[in-house]
């Protein structure tokens, strides 16, 4: 399963993550200015509408990418920056649009539950997943990560739901 989200601007911070969000209410605690496009959202398969979308296109992911590569457990999440492939590039998600956008991968980070709570931070028809990985790209017209978050096509975040096959079950293939 995967999301693609447009970021904009948080307006509050509550206690527990990089953003000041406590994951552990799946957002329940959240305030967010406007809220129209923001996480955590609730997907529900019964309002999929078919429609045309941009198409995506991943650049640079087949790349090798530069070493060494810096993982950092920050004590919230697992922190990956994404640098440079060998060649120079950097890995890119482009989307196909009236104006074309290049959006350009910066870090790839982990939401992930407890025994008691499922740690997706999106929910598919009112199930939460085991964990979330997110990748987050910059709008490559903009300079910086500051100048990015203060325009509503700033970001893209590719969201991965994972979930942990089941113990003594095995996958058929």
């Amino acid at each position: 399963m995967f999301l693609v989200g447009r970021s904009v601007a948080l307006a509050s911070f509550g206690t527990r993550s990089h953003f000041g969000f406590n994951y552990d209410k799946q957002g329940r605690d959240w305030t967010v200015e406007g809220g129209q496009r923001q996480s955590p959202i609730a997907l529900w398969s019964c309002n999929t509408v078919s429609c045309n979308v941009p198409k995506l296109e991943l650049v640079n992911y087949n790349k090798r990418l530069c070493d060494p590569l810096s993982v950092i457990n920050n004590g919230l999440t697992v922190l990956m920056r994404i640098p440079n492939t060998v060649e120079g590039k950097q890995p890119s998600l482009c989307i196909s649009s009236e104006f074309g956008h290049v959006f350009e991968a910066q870090q790839l980070h982990f939401h992930w539950g407890s025994e008691l709570f499922k740690g997706s931070e999106h929910n598919l028809d009112g199930r939460f997943y085991d964990g979330e990985l997110h990748i987050v790209h910059k709008n490559a017209s903009f300079k910086t990560n500051q100048e990015a978050a203060l325009n509503c096509n700033g970001f893209a975040v590719l969201a991965v739901l994972l979930r942990t096959p089941e113990v003594g079950k095995c996958r058929q293939l």
